[in-house]
């Protein structure tokens, strides 16, 4: 009877952080050769890090209660939009601190910004 109830909370708990976080549904993966994420609804956005170029963060004046920051990751003709609160995006952004020349200063400002904005994080070097 104990683990039925167990059960039954953790369902809740479950649905309830889904309908506070929907951001959380969007999955987040990478390896040593793609970064990825998945959408609720089968959609999927990659990039390689062979051809990330640009890595930007962008915020918006809509939040706290809706999801107002988000990674965007550059690649050739393609990339990924990911909130913040998504799914494993705690790991992805330690592997994307270490990218040579990753601004640790222009990320910490878009951590601390409540209004539209567009940071440049990070550049591969010869962009152009």
């Amino acid at each position: 009877m104990l683990a039925f109830l167990k059960s039954l909370i953790k369902k809740y708990r479950d649905h309830r952080e889904r309908m506070l976080f929907p951001e959380k549904q969007i999955i987040v993966e990478f390896d040593d050769e793609i970064i990825k994420a998945e959408r609720p609804d089968g959609t999927v956005e990659m990039v390689t890090w062979d051809e990330l170029k640009k890595f930007e963060v962008i915020t918006t004046d809509e939040g706290p209660f809706v999801e107002d920051v988000f990674f965007v990751l550059h690649g050739n003709n393609r990339g990924c939009a990911i909130p913040q609160g998504a799914t494993n995006v705690s790991a992805l952004l330690e592997r994307l601190q270490q990218l040579p020349g990753f601004n640790n200063h222009a990320f910490i400002e878009a951590m601390g910004c409540t209004s539209n904005n567009r940071f440049l994080i990070w550049e591969k070097a010869g962009n152009d």
